[in-house]
């Protein structure tokens, strides 16, 4: 019993320790429901539906936004019986993987080339 008061004790103390040194770093507010995130390129990567939301890794601030709808150059589409889009930086690249096609954008979003793909496989950037 008398264990479970210490640590009990030494856990509020930490909390109330780290409490007093949290702070909020960024709010993101461009978006409703994020699909996924992934850190890469000096840049922070929030996927929602088809499009891309870019922010600085250092400050936190808006870098920019890409991806639409469609099926032409550039143009993202969701697998309708897959799951999420893959958003994977590498390289100063960023390669995203939607329905039939590998598209590769510049680290902030500026469309390069695709590739057409087998829509039920699942391709990643050789590293």
């Amino acid at each position: 019993m008398k264990v479970k008061i210490i640590i009990f004790i030494a856990c509020w103390s930490l909390l109330s320790l780290l409490q007093g040194q949290m702070k909020k770093v960024a709010v993101f507010e461009e978006f409703g429901r994020p699909e996924g995130i992934i850190l890469g390129n000096g840049y922070i990567y929030i996927q929602e539906k088809t499009t891309i939301f870019v922010y600085n890794l250092k400050d936190y601030k808006p870098a920019g936004k890409f991806g639409k709808e469609g099926e032409g150059p550039g143009e993202l589409k969701i697998n309708p019986f897959g799951g999420p889009m893959g958003v994977i930086p590498y390289n100063d690249k960023v390669y995203i993987t939607s329905s039939a096609k590998v598209s590769i954008f510049s680290k902030t979003g500026e469309f390069i080339k695709e590739y057409k793909v087998n829509a039920f496989d699942s391709y990643y950037p050789y590293m």
